[in-house]
């Protein structure tokens, strides 16, 4: 939640839009005021929330609000951020997500600013604010709604992985997708953008690489487990090779406009694992 005062030669005025009401029942504002004292005086008044501006240097926190006062303008943002909890605020928020992911995707985290995000996503700076306290946080909420995106669309072939037929299914998928759009990773683009200088976003980053090496992992032991694959094959070490295949594949495919890198590097792979197989029938029915 937010409220602006603009110092200025203005006559007051305090503007309060209905539709700038955040989900959950919390009212939000823009306030143009002539002095920090009416503004802190509006604050009060119609969100029921102390704020002294008075003497404000950088960050101060008053109460519920950080105070940020600069020449002309002050900013009240809240030091915390809320989860929904109506199913309009989840979709709220929801849309905020999406919109920023699409951003993020197609132009870059540093080339979208949150103006941006609340236009693509039609919500209020408030309705931003409410569920995001800065950028960063609405950062590592694309972070997990790429993450999650991703693995839904990989994991019903992976959920089925146990032979090498279903690995070359999931090949298939990989590269028809590509095909489609030449579009690369959106998990890929985050880190190439953030790692060297967001810690979080890139342990974020990590973590989601680190579940979908697991469901390639689980597939492959899978494959151990029923005979197709001998005993001693490194299922951790061939998951991390073609995962590795896949993101220098989609990387390779987005600069190129050509899925051949891609094909070449997840078969290469496939075909290293093909020399692991014992026979492609289950133990079981070997006896």
């Amino acid at each position: 939640m937010r409220a602006v005062a603009e110092i200025g030669p203005h006559e007051p005025a305090l503007t309060a839009d209905p539709c700038d009401l955040i989900d959950d029942g919390v009212p939000a504002l823009d306030v143009t005021a002539r002095d920090h004292d009416l503004c802190a005086s509006a604050c009060e008044q119609q969100c029921g929330i102390p704020a002294d501006t008075r003497g404000a240097t950088g960050d101060q926190r008053r109460g519920f609000w950080i105070v940020k006062s600069i020449p002309g303008r002050v900013e009240f943002v809240g030091t915390t951020t809320a989860e929904p909890t109506t199913p309009k605020g989840r979709a709220t928020r929801d849309r905020i997500v999406a919109a920023a992911a699409e951003l993020f995707y197609r132009q870059g985290v540093a080339r979208t600013s949150l103006p941006d995000v609340r236009a693509a996503a039609a919500v209020s700076s408030s309705q931003i604010y409410h569920y995001f306290k800065d950028k960063n946080a609405l950062t590592l909420a694309v972070i997990s709604y790429q993450t999650e995106a991703i693995l839904a669309g990989h994991s019903p072939l992976l959920i089925e992985l146990d032979a090498l037929d279903g690995l070359r299914a999931w090949r298939d998928f990989v590269v028809d997708s590509q095909q489609q759009c030449m579009a690369g990773c959106p998990l890929g683009s985050l880190s190439s953008e953030l790692a060297d200088h967001d810690q979080d976003a890139r342990e974020a980053v990590a973590a989601a690489f680190t579940r979908w090496a697991a469901a390639l992992r689980a597939g492959i032991v899978k494959m151990i487990d029923n005979g197709r694959l001998r005993l001693d094959t490194d299922a951790g070490h061939l998951a991390d090779a073609l995962l590795a295949a896949l993101q220098g594949g989609l990387l390779l495919t987005q600069a190129q406009h050509t899925t051949t890198a891609l094909e070449a590097g997840l078969d290469t792979v496939i075909d290293c694992i093909a020399r692991h197989s014992t026979a492609d029938k289950p133990r079981q029915e070997r006896g």
